[in-house]
């Protein structure tokens, strides 16, 4: 359950299960409720995304310029849709204002205990219900609704019991926000992108035997920098391992590990060696795996379980004599 509710984790499950399917067990009953499985995954998926971008009738209706009460709206119009309406229209600040302070304890210009904006959080609530950001769509909040703001929820679909809605919600919203305002910052994903990005600018710059161990990570904060990114002042890796690899050892280094991670496997993997070395494989494309102790613990625990490698150092063991002896006498 924990690991289906990230999108490695899910991919991992998919794949580690096919590859037992296919390779050992070998039933097509199996396989077919394999199919079935992830196949109404993939069609749940589908119906999430367009469920997300069913567009209520006030975001397609023409925009109003006043409020019941008479204020201004503000329609930033930026096309950032979340739940089928656009977030930043339909906004009177100096509504909201007033009407959260009276209803709540928490600053309207705070942060929620969550960290984020008070603003930003409430704003993307009445949103997802489809209310507007002012007095009116403030009335329409109940009590709970107002204590999950103040947690720090901007979307019911964050505290429902279907985590794979939350899932391609936060997905979905991740991407209108990178290809609306090009921001990463907080964004699961959009910073992974942005970190692989700058780590293949280290690649381009030293392909072969890469910029270093020790300097490799300082190189991509460079990089960082230099591209004016928002995440330029932390202090994380790559986020995938194989790029993280190839910029500090380059091309060449790259291919010698992976073929002294491949020699030490056995010549016949078990189903259970299998799912690990996939398991291993498919984690290194979205996190540092190797960059941590418990990644350098879950790899090489497995690791150790394997047979002892005196037989390929030594050679075979050579039959004692005695006992050649006495098998010719039977014999």
């Amino acid at each position: 359950l924990v690991m289906i509710r990230s999108y490695t984790g899910f991919a991992i499950l998919a794949v580690v299960s096919l590859i037992m399917l296919l390779v050992y067990w070998r039933r097509w009953l199996l396989l077919s409720l394999w199919v079935l499985l992830f196949g109404g995954t993939a069609l749940l998926v589908y119906h999430e995304v367009r469920s997300y971008y069913s567009m209520i009738p006030m975001a397609t209706e023409p925009l109003l310029q006043k409020t019941a009460s008479g204020n201004d709206y503000k329609h930033a119009q930026d096309g950032i849709i979340e739940n089928g309406n656009y977030i930043n229209n339909y906004f009177c600040q100096s509504e909201l204002r007033r009407e959260w302070n009276h209803r709540s304890s928490i600053d309207y210009d705070g942060n929620t205990a969550s960290g984020f904006s008070v603003e930003s959080t409430l704003v993307r609530y009445l949103n997802a219900i489809g209310q507007t950001k002012d007095s009116a769509g403030m009335a329409a909040l109940n009590d709970n609704d107002i204590k999950a703001v103040e947690r720090g929820v901007a979307n019911p679909v964050y505290e429902s019991h279907n985590f794979l809605r939350k899932m391609v919600y936060t997905l979905l919203l991740e991407r209108e926000y990178g290809i609306h305002t090009h921001a990463v910052s907080g964004f699961t994903m959009l910073q992974r992108f942005e970190l692989w990005r700058a780590t293949i600018e280290v690649i381009a710059e030293h392909p072969w035997f890469g910029a270093g161990t020790g300097d490799a990570v300082d190189e991509m904060h460079k990089k960082l920098v230099a591209n004016d990114s928002e995440i330029s002042n932390t202090q994380m890796k790559s986020h995938n391992q194989y790029l993280l690899f190839t910029a500090m050892v380059g091309l060449v280094g790259l291919a010698i590990i992976a073929l002294l991670f491949f020699r030490a496997l056995p010549k016949r993997l078990s189903p259970f060696m299998m799912a690990w070395v996939v398991t291993i494989l498919i984690s290194c494309i979205t996190e540092d795996t190797l960059e941590t102790l418990i990644g350098i613990l879950f790899c090489t625990w497995f690791m150790a379980l394997r047979p002892t490698y005196r037989t390929r150092l030594l050679g075979p063991k050579q039959p004692d004599i005695e006992q050649n002896e006495s098998t010719d006498t039977i014999f």
